[in-house]
């Protein structure tokens, strides 16, 4: 017996992937094997959609799942573009010497692991 609310729930696509996103939102952890059996449909088919949920933005797929694209944990982007000013500043400042006038320069986040 399955315990309440994991009963398979055979839906249309977009259905399914709103019902993902609001799994998502609400903390919940999102496993491939589970949510193609609460979802009605193949591991193949849950990837899909966890993949195009990723590329419009609104999931970050890893091994087996899925973890929703921001946590709470995680600023948003004016947030971040503001935090650790000075800091930012500090390195902007040492760094400068190493570039000549016309030189451009992109930094990119570091990866989490």
């Amino acid at each position: 017996m399955r315990p309440s609310g994991l009963e398979p729930v055979p839906m249309v696509a977009e259905r399914r992937r709103e019902a993902i996103l609001a799994l998502a939102q609400a903390g919940s952890e999102l496993r491939v094997d589970e949510m193609a059996r609460r979802f009605s449909v193949s591991r193949e088919t849950m990837r899909r959609d966890l993949d195009l949920l990723q590329l419009q933005g609104l999931l970050r797929r890893v091994h087996g799942g899925a973890l929703p694209a921001q946590t709470g944990a995680e600023a948003g982007f004016r947030q971040r573009l503001v935090a650790n000013a000075e800091a930012k500043q500090k390195i902007a400042g040492l760094a400068t010497p190493l570039f000549n006038r016309d030189d451009t320069s992109l930094s990119t986040p570091a990866r989490r692991r």
